[in-house]
């Protein structure tokens, strides 16, 4: 998954490629512009939303948010690492932070099982909320995510 920064990146690449290729195309270039103009307000709508919200951290069963998280100076708390399930010990340090901090979701990928999530979702008295990093509409995407993680 990616960041309203990352995809600035990605669009300023794909256009400097298509430009090369077609250095007189005036569509390609009004396109751009466009596509830029609509990332840099996510970019800004995205960073406004997560400092009103206070947030520091958010947690996560698969760490999928990282280039986000980073972008915007939150810290992903991931359930699984490297593809492995946490230990006992970890789990219950997770746990008890997310307690002592109130923490009031937890997200899955819907690519995921929601089981482990649901257990300790009930132990900290959370809702395990499922998110779609993959989904078709990035923009909509990373709005509906920026909601998820902020909601009070």
């Amino acid at each position: 998954w990616t960041s309203p920064k990352a995809l600035q990146t990605m669009a300023a690449n794909a256009y400097e490629a298509i430009h090369k290729a077609y250095p007189d195309s005036v569509k390609y270039e009004a396109n751009y512009k466009r596509l830029l103009e609509e990332l840099q307000a996510l970019d800004a709508r995205t960073a406004e939303k997560i400092a009103q919200s206070g947030i520091e951290y958010f947690i996560v069963y698969h760490p999928a948010l990282t280039y986000y998280a980073r972008d915007y100076g939150l810290r992903q708390v991931a359930i699984e690492a490297d593809g492995k399930e946490p230990s006992a010990k970890q789990l219950t340090a997770i746990i008890r932070q997310a307690r002592e901090d109130g923490v009031r979701r937890i997200f899955y990928q819907n690519q995921f099982p929601a089981s482990t999530v649901e257990v300790i979702a009930r132990d900290i008295d959370a809702e395990y909320v499922a998110i779609d990093p993959l989904g078709r509409d990035a923009i909509a995407n990373i709005d509906t995510i920026t909601d998820l993680i902020t909601a009070k």
